[in-house]
């Protein structure tokens, strides 16, 4: 819970301390770099994983020098629930995060990561996203515009 220290910006810690009081969980691992990469730039995993201190990376979106860790980790609880059947709670978010940058408080997009691992891992040929958030996971969509692999919706 220490990673991606981000106060006093909106995406804090607390936001997901209150649900991990509400439910039992099970702690995951960190994603590869190699299963990051099936969605995401190399150049740009190189940026996120080179900071050094408090940075914003876009107007909503803060790193500092742990992020890089808590974003391969929220990544991997994502892996580990498509495995599972469950779902992960985790920070920093994903859905925004496009193949080449940060946005809207997301670095890496652990959903498509997750889906890619669906496909490559798990034999799974096609999949559904379905989101829900009131903001559009436009990060997600860019992934998987031109899939018919993938819906997205």
């Amino acid at each position: 819970m220490r990673l991606h220290p981000t106060e006093p910006h909106v995406e804090t810690r607390a936001r997901l301390e209150a649900l991990l009081e509400a439910f039992d969980v099970v702690e995951g691992q960190s994603a590869s770099r190699e299963q990051v990469e099936r969605c995401h730039e190399p150049a740009y995993l190189d940026r996120l994983e080179a900071i050094e201190s408090p940075t914003l990376l876009d107007p909503d979106t803060v790193a500092s020098e742990t992020s890089w860790e808590a974003a391969l980790l929220a990544a991997g609880c994502a892996l580990d629930a498509v495995e599972r059947g469950g779902f992960a709670l985790v920070r920093p978010p994903g859905h925004h995060a496009l193949p080449g940058r940060a946005m809207g408080f997301c670095l890496l997009d652990n959903i498509a990561v997750a889906a890619r691992h669906a496909q490559a891992e798990l034999g799974i040929q096609r999949v559904a996203i379905v989101d829900w958030d009131v903001h559009h996971g436009n990060g997600t969509e860019e992934i998987f515009r031109d899939d018919d692999s993938v819906f997205f919706a």
